[in-house]
């Protein structure tokens, strides 16, 4: 029976990493680790996914990202026993997901690509830059955190579907859903969750890389770049702290992810239905 259940779409995209951040994010709260939450959430959807890879359309670095996430969770471990070493940390985790890009893209440049490639990889390394640097600033405040993975991993997310890129779509989605447990349990609570670089350092490898290894690999329009980027931008609004936690965690929300609906309802309209 349960067997079955993760073999269901929605399931290893939204409920299983939705449930495993959920858990992970309570139990690990007392002990200022609730940030593991978001790695939680993608191993979850990961393990589920597996299972059915072969049913599901391959994706050229999907086994990496989720490397790097790892790695990024334990990276994030370590900065976050430094808390000066933030703005430090953004800068060197934002030029370290513009060399990603770089190796992701090496293997299909050829003399005879190369002019139609440099653009949109040069663009994939903007926005990877861009992206994981915001997402590593945004590691002091857990609701925008939280918030700005439920919209640009949501959209990040039907944008590699729609391009047919179901397994990286799996990541995006998986961010969104752990991301989404973490906000529940601070609308609720209203009380702040200590989510740290913990939770923005993976969060940051998955919406970072995704989109540009997709515009590479999968042919994705390279236009939705610059309006992914426009969703962590969103999630840079500052906002009041004298608001309780849980109306800045409402505001963010709905900031976010009207930012992240409207991508993702841009690219239906262009791209079309998901490639089968």
């Amino acid at each position: 029976m349960v067997q079955d259940w993760l073999n269901v779409p929605w399931v290893q995209y939204g409920l299983a990493p939705f449930i495993a951040g959920l858990v992970v994010a309570e139990l690990f709260n007392r002990l200022r680790l609730s940030g593991l939450a978001l790695i939680a959430g993608l191993a979850a959807t990961y393990y589920a996914s597996a299972r059915t890879a072969p049913s599901l359309t391959p994706a050229t670095g999907h086994d990496r990202i989720v490397l790097v996430a790892l790695g990024a969770t334990m990276l994030g471990l370590i900065f976050d026993l430094a808390p000066k070493m933030r703005h430090p940390a953004a800068a060197a985790v934002a030029l370290f997901a513009g060399a990603l890009v770089v190796w992701e893209t090496w293997p299909v440049v050829t003399l005879e690509t190369w002019v139609i490639v440099l653009a949109p990889a040069g663009l994939g390394i903007l926005y990877a830059v861009w992206t994981a640097g915001t997402l590593t600033l945004l590691a002091d405040f857990p609701e925008r955190t939280s918030a700005a993975g439920i919209g640009l991993g949501g959209a990040v997310g039907a944008c590699a579907l729609l391009a047919g890129e179901a397994r990286l779509a799996s990541l995006g989605f998986a961010a969104a859903a752990a991301s989404g447990a973490y906000l529940l349990i601070q609308i609720v609570s209203n009380e702040r969750m200590q989510c740290g670089t913990t939770f923005a350092l993976p969060l940051a490898a998955i919406c970072a890389l995704i989109p540009p290894i997709t515009v590479l690999n999968a042919g994705l329009s390279w236009y939705v770049l610059p309006a992914l980027a426009l969703v962590s931008a969103a999630a840079l609004i500052p906002l009041s702290e004298y608001l309780t936690t849980r109306v800045r965690g409402l505001l963010a929300l709905t900031i976010t992810a009207a930012a992240g609906a409207a991508v993702s309802a841009t690219a239906w309209i262009v791209i079309g239905p998901p490639v089968k």
